[in-house]
């Protein structure tokens, strides 16, 4: 009898610790940064990220590195100055095979995608101000089955540096603002 009251109660106590925990109304681990979701992500004109103070643009950085999905619409990808659309496959095939000569930066998303919707204004500021083009490939206009195989990914958004036919570096929305930088830094130095 007393067995099956303990079982009872672990069975008790371990559903309202589960029912506790998938609950919405839950309190975060103030040592985890919440990630939060947003509307829009949107710089200001003149904007220079790279040109902050240290302490400026680490505290830029953060605070950006929390944003990682959007719950409203943003500007579709060509909106932005860097992105550069892939409008055919062969223009795609002749990228690749010239990247021996001239790498480039491949970027794969597709419009509705709420997280290629924050991880483009960010690459995109950065790009910026660094002149680097990104192009892109969507994902929703091609089949892309055969690309994404080849390049090892199942979801987007993803941002590789192609170099010789082949991905030498990516980052993707999991990569913070400074893996972003280091990502474009490392495409100049090619």
């Amino acid at each position: 009898m007393k067995k099956a009251y303990k079982i009872t109660c672990l069975c008790f106590i371990t559903s309202s610790l589960v029912a506790c925990a998938s609950s919405e109304n839950t309190t975060s681990n103030k040592n985890e940064p919440e990630k939060s979701s947003i509307s829009m992500i949107a710089f200001e004109s003149g904007q220079e990220l790279l040109e902050e103070s240290p302490s400026e643009k680490k505290a830029t950085y953060e605070s950006l590195d929390q944003i990682r999905h959007t719950d409203g619409s943003l500007a579709d990808q060509m909106s932005f100055s860097q992105i550069q659309a892939i409008t055919s496959e062969e223009e795609l095939a002749q990228r690749m095979k010239a990247s021996d000569q001239e790498p480039f930066i491949l970027y794969l998303g597709f419009d509705e995608c709420p997280y290629c919707k924050v991880f483009s204004p960010k690459i995109n500021q950065l790009a910026s101000e660094l002149d680097v083009t990104l192009h892109y490939y969507n994902t929703h206009t091609f089949d892309a089955t055969a690309l994404a195989d080849k390049l090892g990914i199942e979801t987007v958004p993803h941002a590789f540096i192609i170099k010789d036919g082949k991905p030498v570096e990516f980052v993707n929305q999991n990569s913070d603002m400074q893996e972003l930088e280091d990502f474009l830094r490392d495409f100049k130095a090619l």
